[in-house]
């Protein structure tokens, strides 16, 4: 067992291991499971808006990607605690917490399908990261509503350069990133890994995360800087 500190304490939750290639998406579930995550965070108040593939669907496909197998919501990280707050209200709708990875990840999951809630934070001038993922702060900060599953949602305003940004200009072109089939011995492995490195204590597990997202960072952080250099 795992556990995410709140305002209101601790709450318990067991790990979900997930990994690329988990499985395709369940768009019926998933469209369930957004409109109701929705409400929850509305009824609160609480800012959020469609990124990555969530959005790549919305706005090319009017819908979830084929090929795809989660959604991705992106909030500001002053926002973090007070969607743990509400923690309880979601477990109460029916969803679990599936993991969290300290750095600004949290994934929850209901009915088998999971949604992805990035918390972005400062980085460095007018990035901002999550977890490795770097994106320019103006496609967080500056937003939009999009008419998505029957409820409007917030996206990037100028979302078509956000797209190109994350995806490259032919981002309107379908590309699969996995055919779903992954080994037994790998799903294994990814599991055992995923409950190892969650039970490590902060001191270990930091310097090991700073160390895995270095990659990340360095392919996302000059495409950020080039970016917003084309904005002066």
């Amino acid at each position: 067992m795992a556990y995410i500190k709140t305002s209101t304490g601790k709450i318990k939750y067991r790990i979900h291991p997930l990994y690329l290639g988990i499985k395709r998406i369940n768009k019926y579930i998933a469209k369930e499971n957004l409109l109701l995550f929705k409400k929850v965070i509305d009824k609160n108040e609480i800012s959020f808006g469609l990124i990555a593939g969530t959005l790549l669907g919305a706005v090319r496909e009017h819908d979830f990607i084929d090929h795809d197998e989660d959604i991705d919501l992106f909030f500001l990280e002053k926002d973090k605690q007070r969607v743990f707050s509400i923690l309880p209200e979601l477990l109460e709708v029916g969803f679990e917490i599936a993991r969290y990875d300290r750095k600004g990840l949290m994934s929850i999951i209901r009915k088998g399908e999971y949604i992805d809630l990035y918390f972005f934070a400062d980085y460095s001038e007018r990035i901002l990261a999550c977890s490795g993922w770097c994106i320019p702060e103006s496609f967080l900060l500056n937003t939009c509503e999009l008419l998505f599953q029957g409820e409007s949602f917030k996206i990037p305003k100028d979302y078509i350069e956000y797209l190109k940004y994350e995806y490259g200009s032919n981002w309107h072109t379908p590309i699969a990133y996995s055919n779903f089939n992954i080994p037994f011995w790998k799903v294994k492995f990814f599991e055992i890994k995923s409950l190892i490195k969650d039970s490590l204590p902060n001191w270990i597990y930091f310097p090991l995360a700073r160390k895995s997202e270095k990659k990340l960072i360095d392919s996302y952080l000059p495409r950020a800087e080039k970016y917003i250099n084309s904005l002066s």
